[in-house]
Formats: C-alpha cells, sequence, structure tokens
C-alpha cells in the first residue's frame, strides 16, 4: 500500500490498495465521460496549436481561482473573444485588462496573468512551457495547483491537482481528520492525488476528480447516493455512515465485525479525527476539517462622489488606485480609509468617528480641490453630501463604505490635473470594482428616490423655463462658484 508521507503516521485507512486505485480510476472516469459539463476551455481541449490549448486551459484556470464557474464562462468567453492567443494579449494595456476583469474580483490575478503572458512572449517567443515545474518556475502567479492543472490538462503531463474541490473529495474517500491548512496534511493529500492520476487520461482525472467535487462531493448536501466511487465502496466517509445506520437500525443486536465502528487512538495516527470531534449528524460533511477562520478585519472608509450633469449625461471624478496592495490599478471615486482607531469599531456611529470622518472628509476635499487647482477660499464651496453607507465584504476585510455625494457643476469644463472625468455609460465598462459599483448603485437610488422626474426625463414643471442661452448659463454658473 502507498499514498501517505512515510513520515507521517497514518493507519491504513488512509491509504489507497492498488486494487482501490484501478477501481476508482475506472470508475471515475466512466462518471465523467457521461456526466461532464461543457464548458468554454474545455473545447478548446482538443486545439492543435499545443500554444493556443495551454494559453486558453491558463486563462480558466487563473480566472476559476476563488471564483464559482457560473460566474467565470461569460468573463472567459469575453477574453478569449478579445485575446484569443498570449500574442494578442502582450499588446494589451493592463488598464483594458483590469476593465475587462472588473467586476470578477482578485485583480492581482489579471495583472500577474499578464505579465506573465508578456515574459511568454519576449523571452519564450510565444511558446508555454509544458511542464508542471518549468511553469511554477518561469510564469507569475502561477503556483503548483495552476501549473499542474495546466500541464496535465493541456499537454498530458502525469502530475496531480489539489484545489479546494479535490482535497474534500480525498478526505471524505480516505477519511482524513487531521486540518488541511497544515503541511503534514497538505503533503499526504498531495501524495494520495499523486497515486490516483491516471498516466494514459492525466488530463481528464484531474478534471474528473474536480469534477466530482464541484457537482456531487459538494461541501454542503452532497449526493452520496449518485457518487461513483460511494456506489462502489470506495469512500471511506460514506462507508462509515452506512455503518452506523446500519447499527442504529438494530440497537439490541450484536455488531459484526465490518459494523463496529474503529476508535483509533489518536496519538497513534496523525490524520484520524478525533472520535469526540465527530459530529454523527454531519456524515460525509464532517471532512474536511478546517481550522478556525481569522474574523475579517473591519474597515471603514469615507468615499465622495464627485459628479456633474449637463446635457443630459453625468460624469463622475475618479482617482486611480495604487499599483499595488488591493484593488491596484483600477479607477474608484475619491475615498479614504479612516484611522486605525476605527478599524475595529462598532458599526454605529460615534461622536469620535463623526469627528475623524470629518477630518478625512476635508482632506478628501483637500485633493479634489487640489487636482483642479483650486485657491483656499474657493475650497469653501465644497460641501460633500451624506448618503449613506455601503458595505462590501471582501475575503478577509469587511468594508463599510461611508458615501457622501458632491455636485460639481461649476468645475464641469475643466480636466482635473489628478484623476479624470468619466461618463456615466462609459463607467460601466470601465476598470472598476464590485464594490465602487454597489457604490454607484447606492448614489443613483438615492437620486432616485429625491428626485425620480430627473432621472425618468419628466420636465419639472414647477420650474420656469430660462431665457439665458445655454454656454452663458455655464458661465454664469462658473463664476457664482468662485464668487
Amino acid at each position: 500500500m502507498t499514498g501517505v508521507n512515510s513520515n507521517q503516521k497514518a493507519c491504513t485507512r488512509h491509504r489507497f490498495t492498488v486494487k482501490d486505485v484501478a477501481q476508482l480510476r475506472q470508475g471515475l472516469l466512466c462518471w465523467y465521460d457521461a456526466n461532464k459539463r461543457d464548458l468554454p476551455w474545455r473545447r478548446l481541449i482538443t486545439e492543435p496549436d499545443i500554444n493556443v490549448r495551454g494559453y486558453a486551459i491558463w486563462v480558466s484556470e487563473i480566472m476559476l481561482q476563488q471564483t464559482q464557474v457560473k460566474t467565470v464562462i461569460s468573463y472567459y468567453n469575453r477574453w478569449m473573444r478579445k485575446w484569443p492567443t498570449v500574442h494578442s494579449l502582450s499588446t494589451a494595456s493592463l488598464e483594458e485588462v483590469n476593465s475587462l476583469w472588473s467586476g470578477l474580483g482578485y485583480y492581482s490575478r489579471a495583472k500577474l496573468l499578464h505579465e506573465a503572458v508578456k515574459k511568454v512572449v519576449n523571452e519564450f517567443g510565444g511558446n508555454l512551457p509544458q511542464t508542471a515545474e518549468q511553469l511554477k518556475c518561469h510564469l507569475p502567479g502561477v503556483g503548483r495547483y495552476t501549473a499542474c492543472a495546466i500541464s496535465s490538462i493541456a499537454f498530458s503531463e502525469r502530475v496531480p491537482v489539489l484545489d479546494g474541490n479535490v482535497m474534500r473529495v480525498l478526505t471524505r474517500l480516505r477519511e482524513i481528520g487531521s486540518p488541511i491548512q497544515l503541511n503534514t496534511t497538505n503533503a499526504v493529500l498531495w501524495d494520495l492525488a499523486e497515486q490516483l492520476v491516471d498516466p494514459n487520461r492525466p488530463g481528464d482525472f484531474n478534471q474528473a476528480i474536480m469534477e466530482l467535487g464541484a457537482v456531487c462531493c459538494k461541501p454542503k448536501q452532497p449526493n452520496c447516493s449518485e457518487c461513483p466511487l460511494g456506489k462502489i465502496g470506495l469512500c471511506g466517509a460514506y462507508e462509515s455512515v452506512r455503518r452506523r445506520d446500519s447499527f442504529k437500525a438494530k440497537p439490541f443486536s450484536q455488531p459484526t465485525p465490518d459494523q463496529r465502528i474503529p476508535h483509533p487512538d489518536v496519538e497513534d495516527c496523525g490524520m484520524c479525527m478525533p472520535t469526540d470531534a465527530y459530529d454523527s449528524s454531519l456524515g460525509v460533511m464532517n471532512y474536511p476539517v478546517k481550522l478556525s477562520k481569522r474574523a475579517a478585519r473591519v474597515e471603514r472608509t469615507i468615499v465622495i462622489i464627485a459628479h456633474t450633469h449637463d446635457n443630459g449625461k453625468t460624469h463622475f471624478l475618479l482617482f486611480q488606485r495604487p499599483r499595488t496592495g488591493l484593488l491596484a490599478g483600477l479607477w474608484e471615486f475619491p475615498s479614504q480609509i479612516a484611522s486605525a482607531s476605527q478599524l475595529n469599531s462598532k458599526q454605529t456611529e460615534t461622536s469620535d468617528d463623526a469627528v475623524d470622518d470629518g477630518v478625512i472628509l476635508g482632506s478628501l476635499v483637500d485633493r479634489i480641490a487640489t487636482s483642479f487647482n483650486l485657491f483656499l477660499e474657493d475650497k469653501t464651496q465644497l460641501k460633500p453630501k451624506l448618503i449613506g453607507e455601503v458595505v462590501h465584504l471582501f475575503s478577509h476585510i469587511r468594508m463599510t463604505y461611508v458615501v457622501h455625494t458632491l455636485s460639481l457643476h461649476a468645475l464641469a469644463d475643466r480636466s482635473p490635473r489628478v484623476g479624470r472625468w468619466i461618463e456615466l455609460s462609459d463607467l460601466q465598462n470601465a476598470s472598476i470594482s464590485t464594490a465602487t459599483r454597489k457604490i454607484l448603485s447606492h448614489f443613483q437610488a438615492t437620486l432616485q428616490n429625491e428626485s425620480p422626474q430627473k432621472l425618468s426625463g419628466e420636465p419639472n414643471r414647477n420650474k420656469r423655463k430660462s431665457t439665458t442661452p445655454l454656454l452663458d448659463r455655464k458661465q454664469m454658473r462658473l463664476d457664482n462658484f468662485f464668487r
């Protein structure tokens, strides 16, 4: 028997026999051939050009990191229509890349993919490395899992994959009760995955085991009765549930050896789940075991939506974020994170919060004024109005945006020294984050509640029509602003 790191103590229940491996490969591949989803990147696996094939799988794997398949499909199709090869993507600007990626999240993925593609073109003549080791070594943003996925699916290299779906499948198959975040557990799972890969169809096998985790062996409500591996007795977690259920059905009978529930000595096995940690109501969902997550950091950010409305068009002032860090390089409304003392404050606003918000608000107003080279006396005319809060959850941050609006009608004809005006219709396709889109939606909803006639295009009959020419009115408005 193999499949578990020899340096890690583990009992035989966590191993696969040679017979297990043969049955598992056959059963899983038969199931995959009959049930695999029709996904756009899978259609390109038969592409004869290995570089096009490799690039197609590469893009899909980067997009699928931390993102559901149903979300990725439309982004993937748009991406491949615009940049079907490494050469076409290498000529794009980061601004274009971020714009198409907008809304997909984890924007560093797009930046690193862009950098890696340019490296492939400039240093490798457009030819992708074809082994997992070379891919991981040479391409920014490509780690062990991604490298193995690309090389096995696109280039048929016999290497394993280990993502969240595969971890869940393996921990249930072999009842791995050690937290998956531990290096020792991770090493065991990689070892098991490597043992299972079919040498004749490595790419299909890796897709099959990931597919099983995605559509059958789900985190919650797993469909065990339809699992091809459970049907042939290869899922240890499912077999344990069946034994328990069988024993409960005959409470006064003596259990047979097959029905006895093992209680391993945890000190002798580093992979078994402690007996008192097992929750019988969860069944197979006891696996995988995860360490408790650290609570998301709580932060507050002050935002000013600076805008103009003229000739039936609304423009917004946006600044670009730094090239590194959270949401790197994306465009956003003028904003500034709250002070450190506020990071763990309660959601209800306190007087101290209000004071700090006022200071930050003043700082943002100064930034806006500076971008238009306004003098000190002109800044006093800039008076933001609070319109509410918008909450957005990042993977590690719970961000509350305190949103203000600021009309800059008098500056409509002036170009900012820092930042830029973006018209509303262009903003929909700009490289902005999901959080910025939520803030924009909140602003639009606020306007609609306050002035539905304006948004619907209906005239305001209570307002007397001006006889002053439009250009003169604009000049008067600008003059009044600076008065």
